[in-house]
């Protein structure tokens, strides 16, 4: 069994509501490549409104990724998730392909399907067919990034002769990742099964969503172990080895230290993206002391065989909980989870 190397990731909850200014978003960013962490994540929201889910929207994915690469070194950068059905493959392709050599080889594209009907309908995507729109964008998207003159002929997209230029840096092209699987899924039907086994077919990396805003609660985790088990075994039935395959652990955080005003700033940083109480927010996500937080990572985790990168996005810009993650939380997520064989 082959040995790794646990990874960190940090994504900036991207809130254009938050008043902190883009440089110093840009400035947060390269400190927490200096601290240690080794890649920088991007949502993809379109519109500025969509209640009751959130009443702001976010900075343009892409734009993001590439300021981003400006101001760092060694970090990786990947959407997540982007919302590849908005976008023709093509565009896709190119847009990522172009950005990775930019980067000097660090983009990882990590994909969804999306999810809200007024964004389909504002951009005439037919919201029922975004499964087969994902899978038919992620077959040709690998296609452009490693062949010239593609002719395709999908249910979805027709075309003829198709270079893209210039190719990823990365060979034979940057990991594809797939998000999927939440607290709304309570049970396996023949949908999420699909879903499961496209990952398993077309994945690099899985990216399952761990909470839920509306459910207030975290994902089960038997339903996470359920769900690895199905890609696992589609990754054999593809002839792919699971251990050469990413599992990626992402969740909102706070770490508290127990300091005279603490909970104040706590519940004001919670509150402005969370309509619950703060006891509730420590339900649904990873809110308390350092041992407190590896401790629910840990347990909600339990059903997966490893994780390979643990990605956390802070409720604050606040440099105090950059600091608190690379110096409390990272160390013990090293302690319980580096170093473990592959499997």
């Amino acid at each position: 069994m082959s040995e790794r190397r646990l990874r960190f990731g940090i994504r900036p909850h991207g809130w254009i509501a938050d008043p902190t200014p883009f440089a110093e978003i840009v400035a947060w960013v390269a400190r927490a490549e200096a601290l240690g962490f080794d890649s920088v994540h991007v949502a993809d929201r379109l519109l500025s409104r969509v209640p009751p889910v959130y009443e702001s929207t976010m900075y343009e994915v892409t734009s993001c990724l590439a300021t981003f690469a400006a101001h760092t070194n060694t970090m990786q950068l990947s959407p997540l998730v982007y919302n590849a059905p908005y976008r023709h493959p093509v565009l896709t392709a190119k847009v990522f392909a172009s950005l990775d050599v930019a980067s000097q080889g660090r983009i990882v594209l990590a994909v969804g399907g999306g999810w809200n009907a007024h964004e389909f309908e504002v951009l005439g995507v037919p919201r029922g067919r975004r499964g087969r729109l994902l899978e038919e964008s992620v077959e040709v998207i690998r296609r452009l990034w490693t062949e010239n003159h593609v002719d395709h002929e999908g249910a979805c997209f027709s075309f003829r002769d198709v270079s893209v230029e210039p190719k990823p840096v990365q060979e034979p092209h940057p990991p594809i990742w797939f998000g999927s699987i939440g607290p709304e899924v309570h049970e396996f039907n023949p949908l999420v099964e699909r879903v499961l086994d496209r990952i398993a077919r077309l994945g690099d990396g899985w990216v399952p969503l761990t909470y839920s805003t509306h459910a207030k609660a975290m994902t089960d985790p038997g339903l996470l172990g359920r769900a690895w088990r199905r890609i696992e075994a589609g990754l054999a039935a593809n002839g792919r080895d699971p251990r050469r395959f990413e599992i990626i652990y992402s969740h909102w955080c706070y770490v508290t230290a127990g300091e005279s005003g603490e909970r104040e700033r706590c519940e004001e940083a919670v509150r402005r993206w969370f309509d619950g109480s703060l006891d509730e927010a420590r339900r649904t996500y990873l809110v308390g002391g350092p041992e407190e937080i590896v401790d629910r990572i840990a347990a909600s985790v339990a059903e997966l065989p490893r994780v390979d990168r643990f990605i956390l996005t802070p409720f604050s810009y606040d440099p105090e909980q950059l600091d608190r993650l690379a110096a409390e939380v990272l160390p013990r997520l090293e302690e319980r989870f580096g170093q473990a064989p592959a499997r």
